[in-house]
């Protein structure tokens, strides 16, 4: 049987971060595609799905940044823990430390925004404190875009970087992968 530390390190591999990226932008493409109710409190009317679409378009990009991250500095990932800098979830600034990856004017915006979404607005009424209040965001049809841009440029570099495997932090090649979305059968 696998130790726990053998178990961490082999599921740290960036084709799981991938998988649970990928599981988590169908599921924010099957609430985008089919939820169009729009709600209203006060004056304010927005689409419904706004909340959970900002949290699973955060949390989808979130594992993929990671998992670049990863790949560019094997020693975020020891055999049995992470790295403190892969335990940040401002987006923006993830985006901003990796090297294989560039993001333009309209990302970094997009960045932003779940930078600020999924830890406070999107959750919770208010933040940890009264200093952190910001101006929530809504959802529009060009939000969607520029995350779907970077989702599949995301997606497409850390298969590109993986795909035939890399070095792991203990030096030890970590085998390549495949999947149907890149690659016919």
């Amino acid at each position: 049987m696998k130790s726990n530390e053998r178990k961490f390190f082999e599921r740290s591999h960036p084709s799981h971060w991938f998988q649970v990226a990928d599981e988590l932008h169908e599921s924010l493409l099957l609430l985008y595609n089919e939820n169009k109710a729009i709600i209203g409190y006060g004056n304010i009317l927005y689409p419904a799905i706004s909340k959970a679409y900002f949290l699973l378009a955060g949390y989808s990009l979130e594992n993929l940044i990671k998992a670049i991250l990863i790949v560019e500095n094997p020693t975020l990932i020891s055999e049995n823990r992470m790295n403190k800098a892969l335990l940040k979830h401002d987006l923006f600034e993830l985006y901003a430390n990796s090297r294989k990856i560039r993001t333009n004017k309209q990302e970094r915006n997009l960045l932003s925004i779940l930078s600020e979404a999924t830890p406070y607005w999107s959750r919770y009424p208010v933040p940890l404190n009264a200093s952190k209040i910001k101006e929530e965001k809504y959802l529009t049809d060009k939000i969607h875009l520029h995350y779907i841009s970077l989702f599949e440029k995301s997606r497409k570099r850390l298969y590109n970087m993986t795909k035939n495997g890399y070095i792991g932090s203990n030096g030890e090649r970590m085998p390549g992968w495949s999947t149907t979305i890149f690659d016919s059968a």
